[in-house]
């Protein structure tokens, strides 16, 4: 099938960049029906589909995109690299699992984004736990910049993140390649890049979208790496499930086991897990 042509957004032209967020304001939401249609239909080839299905989702890549700002690379970047993943999303999808196309697609756009950075040709080349790690020091310091109404310290962030004051300061110099929110664009409004890019649509929440398709791969890795007992274990006990959290003794009262035993194969079952790498970013995310 020939690639999907998505125009790559030029870093330096604000004109482009908000002809760009206003089409995608008006473009309409997917629904599940429309979502399962087409998926059935890439699957049998078609590019139309598939075109039709990553354009219905750009909307997304800007909204995780924006995450990740201030790890030294710029929006139109972060968001080009977010599309791809979009793309390698909308043809591996499989509508028969039962979830909508935007949970799988976020795992895929974060992926596409988290290389992008990692790669990045910078003096200081950042693994992907790392930019985790300036992810949660750019939302710190906006935390605490409106809790102390003035610029935080470096020890400050320290104590919020508990991280050391040397690593904040290294990976701090290195996101300041990043194109600053709070710059004024190129017009007689005095906006800035975040008002361009501010989520205007209520029924899309980011960090809600994220942690579905973070929990549907840690499940995926769970089913994988541990028994039927041990997942069941994991899922009622951590909520993992549209129920949400059940305590040991139901759990055990349900298997028919002791309490005990239940808490033995919780450990153990998190002991498996450790051992994959994937799982390290994923629970680190998650909470």
């Amino acid at each position: 099938m020939r690639a999907i042509k998505i125009q790559r957004l030029i870093t330096n032209r604000d004109d482009v960049t908000r002809r760009y967020f206003n089409d995608l304001e008006k473009m309409p939401l997917a629904k599940v029906e429309e979502e399962v249609e087409l998926a059935m239909k890439i699957r049998s080839g078609d590019q139309a589909a598939q075109d039709r299905l990553v354009i219905l989702n750009l909307r997304f890549v800007v909204s995780v995109a924006k995450k990740y700002l201030g790890n030294g690379i710029s929006l139109n970047d972060l968001i080009n690299e977010g599309n791809i993943g979009l793309i390698s999303a909308a043809s591996r999808f499989d509508e028969t699992k039962g979830f909508k196309f935007i949970s799988y697609a976020v795992w895929w756009i974060r992926q596409a984004i988290l290389a992008a950075i990692s790669n990045c040709d910078r003096t200081m080349r950042l693994p992907q736990n790392q930019i985790l790690s300036v992810t949660g020091i750019n939302k710190s310091k906006v935390k605490l910049l409106m809790q102390l109404e003035r610029e935080p310290t470096l020890q400050e962030l320290a104590d919020d993140t508990g991280f050391s004051v040397k690593l904040i300061n290294e990976l701090t110099n290195i996101s300041r390649r990043c194109r600053s929110l709070d710059e004024e664009i190129n017009d007689e409004s005095g906006s800035t890049l975040l008002d361009l890019i501010a989520d205007n649509n209520p029924d899309i929440n980011p960090d809600q979208m994220e942690k579905s398709s973070l929990l549907i791969e840690l499940r995926r890795i769970m089913k994988v790496k541990l028994t039927k007992r041990e997942c069941y274990i994991l899922e009622n006990f951590y909520g993992l499930t549209a129920s949400g959290p059940i305590d040991m003794d139901t759990i055990a009262e349900n298997l028919k086991i002791s309490k005990e035993r239940v808490r033995q194969v919780k450990y153990g079952s998190l002991n498996k897990l450790k051992m994959v790498a994937q799982t390290k970013l994923l629970f680190q995310h998650l909470s």
